[in-house]
């Protein structure tokens, strides 16, 4: 065991503080002799005779560093793949375990469906793949154009006119080798045809198709039905939208929507392409794909969803737990 570094323990106003910046995972201890040594200890600067403790008194120190959450038996092998990702999931990790690696085989293990590869569902792939996620469902109908170019990660030039479901995985492919990936070329027209995608080993759907228009209210309900978690990601224009549900434990998308939509009447048809840059659709994609990793590693249970209009820089959280509403 060692002490974490990825907490940068600190002294401040009588305390070490570890995990400071961040007020959802910060903890301290007392600021003593006693701590200091054993946190330099713990971290190779010191032998276990400058320890002025016994064994006993040591074990008991160390079983309270470890319910604190501040102990680890990282590696820290920088030349690891996924060596950052550990890091990170070490750094997020308040419980007692000690090993950061096995939020890695969550996501490793994991089955994922992602519905719609255009602006934001090609960006959540790649980066799911690059987060470590060996196993996909893509699905898609259409095919690349110019257009995509500006604001899709895994499409280029040569891959005008080839299916989005066809490009997307020779790209994912070339990330990781050893990806399993099962494309369907196809046009969701109904929940039934929604449903027959979901298999029994799919442990997250993430819906990035605007169309049709009931196409969350689907996912919704399917993800009730079936206890699978489903992921929503939008943007229109500067505004950026995420929202989780996780059966019972999140509100109905139906009911949220009914709630917090806009509803007013156009002056002129709505019917047009989508005004958007590619930082906009990145950073909506990252949005998804972070809520999707901290399910999938379930390392958080995201009870928040966020809407973010970059053009000011104003941010609106509505709480989706079930249990607020009540």
């Amino acid at each position: 065991m060692r002490i974490k570094k990825t907490l940068q323990p600190l002294e401040y106003k009588g305390n070490i503080i570890f995990g400071a910046g961040n007020k959802n995972i910060v903890r301290h201890i007392p600021n003593t002799k006693i701590n200091r040594l054993l946190i330099q200890y713990l971290d190779g600067q010191i032998k276990r005779s400058e320890l002025e403790i016994s064994d006993s008194e040591l074990e008991i120190a160390l079983g309270k560093f470890k319910k604190l959450g501040l102990l680890t038996n990282n590696p820290y092998n920088s030349s690891d793949r996924y060596s950052r990702n550990a890091n990170f999931f070490e750094w997020l990790d308040t419980t007692s375990n000690l090993d950061p690696f096995v939020y890695q085989k969550r996501l490793e293990s994991s089955v994922v469906l992602i519905i719609g590869l255009g602006g934001i569902g090609s960006t959540v792939a790649e980066e799911l793949v690059r987060s470590g996620v060996k196993n996909l469902v893509l699905v898609d109908y259409d095919s690349v154009d110019e257009s995509n170019i500006s604001r899709q990660s895994t499409y280029c030039n040569a891959d005008v006119g080839t299916l989005k479901i066809k490009a997307c995985a020779s790209y994912l492919k070339k990330i990781d080798n050893k990806l399993s990936i099962e494309t369907i070329n196809k046009k969701i027209c109904t929940i039934d045809d929604l449903k027959e995608m979901v298999s029994q080993d799919i442990n997250l759907i993430i819906n990035c198709a605007d169309t049709p228009k009931e196409i969350d209210i689907w996912a919704d309900k399917v993800s009730s039905e079936l206890k699978i978690p489903v992921v929503f990601g939008s943007y229109a224009s500067t505004t950026i939208n995420t929202i989780a549900k996780i059966p019972d434990y999140s509100v109905d998308i139906k009911d949220f929507l009914a709630s917090n939509a806009i509803t007013s009447e156009s002056i002129i048809s709505t019917d047009f392409d989508t005004a958007v840059i590619s930082p906009v659709t990145f950073m909506a994609a990252g949005m998804v794909g972070y809520y999707a990793v901290m399910i999938l590693t379930k390392l958080r249970r995201p009870s928040t969803a966020i809407q973010i209009d970059l053009d000011g820089w104003e941010v609106l959280k509505y709480d989706i737990r079930a249990a607020a509403k009540d």
